[in-house]
């Protein structure tokens, strides 16, 4: 798979960082699961699958560059990885 060099950077992720990028994500979604205001909860959402593509990369041993359009890019390479259409559809209806 290819990484365009202008948004991703190899880097070693060890074991307990990738485990970490993880459990962020799922703290995200934890937290969007018990909250009842539908802003905060689409909020956490939101993040949670970002932070679970940034885990997903990480266990690609990739790393994101924090630029404008990274979100974007984290959802679309989430989606060939996973090889899941739906989830660039889903992720992409956020950023608009």
């Amino acid at each position: 798979m290819k990484f365009e060099d202008n948004f991703f950077v190899r880097f070693k992720f060890s074991k307990e960082q990738i485990e970490k990028n993880f459990a962020n994500a799922f703290k995200d979604l934890d937290i969007a699961k018990k909250v009842d205001i539908p802003d905060v909860k689409f909020h956490y959402a939101y993040k949670a699958l970002i932070k679970g593509g940034i885990a997903l990369l990480s266990h690609q041993q990739v790393k994101i560059k924090s630029i404008l359009g990274h979100q974007a890019k984290i959802i679309e390479k989430m989606a060939q990885i996973l090889d899941d259409d739906s989830i660039e559809t889903l992720g992409n209806i956020s950023l608009t």
